[in-house]
């Protein structure tokens, strides 16, 4: 696990205690929340007619990363593109990998990379506003893919009680994220009304016997691409607009695979997961934020 702080613009500022000790755990982060950071007094403003928007670059961000990688048998993973969020321009970017294979090993082969990023903004509320709106523009690819797998069960026609025998493939790559506004002066924390469900890929070979019963599925490659926008809307209705705010965003996605095999034989079924945000165009781009 490695995590780098990175700070935007000439002024560094104090991090929260608080807030960098009390990020979500990445398991938790998968049922998600996905929104936007605030902006920074160097933002450009724009009017519409009733909302005033925000625009980077987003000076005064900051930001931290963090990686895992886990492996067993004969699989394997890796960051292909170290998580990073460019304040220029608001990107998000990461790139992960999983792979696997059968390779008789026991408790099967299995792989694992996942990245997240996290970043604050300062934010000063103008006078009345009553919702803060963050923008993103999504542009990622996630697949993941199996290769044609067979399963050799010799005791498949066994009706004993104890008979067992097992095979399974299956890759998985998934993209997820949260945004939440933090009133610094009193504490007061305010999640969106709306919530973005994220993206995933998934592909998956099951096959087994128990007792003279067996079952199996077969799901094929799976390849997800996604060029869209998603606003999320944070009521901040009774706030105090003079206090001292902060927007947190949180971006987090993972690639794993896996192959295993219980008194059988599978061929094939090589399983292979990724996800690819690294950019220049593709990753999570925090676009505008809006006072209404």
């Amino acid at each position: 696990m490695h995590e780098r702080i990175e700070r935007a613009g000439a002024s560094p500022r104090a991090w929260r205690a608080g807030l960098r000790n009390g990020t979500i755990a990445a398991a938790a982060l998968v049922a998600l929340i996905i929104a936007f950071a605030p902006v920074s007094q160097a933002a450009t403003a724009s009017h519409g007619p009733a909302m005033t928007r925000m625009t980077g670059p987003w000076t005064g961000a900051t930001s931290s990363h963090g990686t895992s990688v886990t492996t067993s048998g004969c699989a394997g993973a890796k960051i292909t593109a170290t998580p990073a969020f460019h304040w220029m321009n608001g990107l998000t970017t990461m790139g992960l990998a999983a792979h696997s294979s059968n390779c008789n090993s026991l408790g099967g082969s299995y792989g694992y990379s996942d990245g997240s990023v996290e970043v604050t903004i300062p934010l000063t509320l103008p006078a009345g506003t009553s919702v803060v709106t963050a923008h993103w523009d999504v542009r990622a690819t996630l697949s993941a893919d199996l290769t044609a797998v067979t399963c050799a069960m010799p005791n498949s026609g066994s009706t004993s009680n104890t008979s067992y025998s097992d095979c399974e493939a299956n890759s998985e790559a998934s993209l997820s994220g949260y945004v939440y506004l933090w009133d610094t002066t009193s504490g007061a924390t305010y999640f969106p009304a709306t919530f973005w469900s994220g993206i995933g890929a998934s592909t998956s070979f099951y096959d087994y016997c128990y007792a003279g019963s067996c079952y199996a599925s077969f799901s094929g490659s799976n390849h997800v691409s996604v060029l869209s926008g998603v606003s999320m809307h944070i009521r901040v209705h009774g706030a105090n607009t003079n206090d001292t705010f902060e927007l947190v965003m949180y971006i987090y996605g993972s690639a794993y695979s896996q192959d295993y095999s219980y008194d059988a034989t599978m061929t094939g079924g090589a399983a292979h997961a990724t996800v690819d945000l690294m950019g220049p165009q593709d990753g999570v781009k925090l676009a505008w934020v809006g006072f209404l």
